[in-house]
């Protein structure tokens, strides 16, 4: 059975060193687009896989997570960022909620824009994102 295998047999690209190729690029080059940070191997294999709902304390319980839970986690995340850029909380909301790469860029692009300011940006062959 192919679930049996080992994954090199099953997909010969995997013998090639492809993804040794590509996790050699990530270690090397710094992502400076929002939507294309590498998320890393714990954040992915977290029991916290699913998202949640809403502001600390407005969280909808679904039975997929605690909210309460979720809160306290969310509050500890907005802590260490607020202290890893030396914000002050009375002056800066932080949101640590997960997003598609879409806002995730927008939130980029609107923290150092104003309204009517231009934006100039390559086309994805030429080097756009």
């Amino acid at each position: 059975s192919p679930l049996k295998q080992d994954l090199t047999v099953v997909q010969p690209f995997l013998r090639c060193g492809l993804l040794q190729q590509e996790k050699d690029r990530q270690h090397r080059g710094l992502e400076l687009i929002t939507s294309k940070n590498f998320c890393s191997h714990e954040a992915q294999g977290s029991c916290l896989n699913k998202h949640s709902e809403g502001y600390q304390g407005t969280k909808v319980t679904t039975g997929i997570m605690s909210a309460e839970i979720v809160d306290k986690i969310e509050l500890l995340c907005q802590k260490r960022a607020l202290t890893t850029f030396g914000l002050e909380s009375d002056l800066w909301g932080i949101n640590v909620q997960p997003y598609s790469g879409s806002p995730a860029n927008f939130a980029a692009y609107t923290s150092v824009l104003q309204p009517h300011d231009r934006l100039t940006v390559l086309d994805l062959p030429d080097g756009g994102q």
